[in-house]
């Protein structure tokens, strides 16, 4: 678990404590000026039909849950998030690379199908893997330009 992840747990059972405490807010209810149902802790002067709502913001939080689960679910919701996020980021990075590769194969492609473009071209010399010479026939660069087009169609976007 990183040092940072290990930091989050403890940062939200910092703001968990606060919430937990039993609080009680007044807020108000009114209409303003224009007719428009307004909320907030103090009504302005002249507000209507002002009206104080008692909102117990304790009740959210489930007296039944021990402090422990609580903390605990918060620790496994971190480090869920932190999950999610090195997936993402992985995601990214993928995405990224596949960008990068098909990129390069345009490039290859474009630079295939332009030196095989001259019609007037009935053969062309190239190498063997081993460094040799190999000879292609009309046929042979006819295929190749076919591959280099469909290259150009798949890679090139």
């Amino acid at each position: 678990m990183s040092k940072q992840l290990s930091a989050i747990p403890l940062h939200a059972v910092v703001v968990w404590a606060l919430l937990i405490a039993p609080v009680s807010a007044e807020v108000f209810r009114w209409l303003d000026p224009q007719g428009q149902v307004q909320f907030g802790d103090r009504p302005p002067p002249g507000a209507r039909q002002v009206e104080p709502m008692d909102i117990d913001l304790g009740q959210r939080i489930n007296p039944d849950v021990d402090a422990a689960q609580r903390v605990e679910r918060l620790r496994q919701v971190a480090e869920e998030l932190e999950r999610a996020r090195l997936e993402r980021e992985s995601a990214r990075a993928a995405a990224a690379q596949a960008v990068r590769q098909a990129a390069s194969l345009c490039a290859q492609y474009r630079d295939r199908a332009r030196l095989l473009a001259d019609d007037g071209v009935s053969w062309i010399k190239g190498r063997n893997p081993d460094g040799s010479n190999i000879y292609y026939s009309a046929a042979e660069v006819a295929r190749l330009r076919v591959e280099a087009a469909r290259g150009v169609q798949t890679y090139c976007r």
